[in-house]
């Protein structure tokens, strides 16, 4: 007697929504060496199955001083970066990418990077990204 199998390759792809975004921000970083005028801005917030990534990046319009670039430290352990919802609920960042690891910027260039949050609470649709060092918040929505 034959016997047949048949062999069935599941995968899973993890489900997801990406929500385009336009806010964009400029703030002016000041030391005793140089003061920066940059603009940052989001690009998109991507819903995933175990994460919210929230693409953003920053453009180094102006630089004051003698230096000709500036670097960006990693804001990989910066409590000063988060979300807060339309509901008061705070979302740490629980990681980083690209350029939110740190960066190098001369006038003129853009680097883009990535912070990942704990997904959103139900019901959340409306977001602020706050960067507290800088004193600015970009408006998120989905």
């Amino acid at each position: 007697m034959a016997t047949s199998f048949i062999i069935v390759a599941c995968t899973t792809a993890p489900a997801f929504n990406r929500y385009p975004q336009t806010a964009c921000t400029q703030y002016v970083h000041a030391t005793k060496e140089f003061r920066a005028e940059v603009n940052w801005c989001a690009h998109y917030v991507e819903v995933r199955g175990d994460a919210t990534e929230v693409r953003v990046s920053w453009e180094l319009v102006n630089l004051h001083g003698s230096l000709d670039a500036v670097f960006q430290i990693t804001d990989e352990s910066n409590p000063r970066m988060y979300l807060t919802d339309e509901f008061g609920h705070r979302y740490d960042h629980t990681h980083v990418s690209g350029a939110a690891l740190g960066s190098r910027y001369q006038v003129g260039s853009t680097q883009a990077g990535s912070f990942f949050f704990p997904l959103p609470r139900a019901g959340a649709r409306a977001f602020l990204f706050h960067d507290e060092e800088n004193g600015v918040r970009l408006p998120l929505r989905l």
